[in-house]
């Protein structure tokens, strides 16, 4: 099953247990991030093929890199003032 699918099925969870909207929005930024980071590293689209492992090197790649240094679009970088 597609990452995008399960994101959005999480997502569509949060809206209905009704967590905030900010909330919601973090949860889908990080998913984004995260979702990127398994198909750029590890070329991996499906769900299913997900390990453990890949969950925790990304953990070790966000604490060594700063978790605003990572974005999901060049644009929001100017947003998050990584350099503070």
């Amino acid at each position: 099953m597609r990452i995008e699918y399960q994101m959005n099925e999480f997502l569509n969870s949060c809206v209905e247990k009704g967590l905030s909207k900010k909330t919601c929005k973090s949860y889908e930024q990080t998913l984004i991030l995260f979702a990127l980071y398994l198909k750029k590293t590890h070329k991996i689209e499906d769900a299913a093929k997900v390990k453990t492992e890949m969950i925790r090197e990304y953990l070790q790649y966000i604490k060594e890199r700063g978790k605003y240094t990572v974005v999901g679009k060049e644009h929001s970088r100017s947003h998050n003032f990584p350099e503070l």
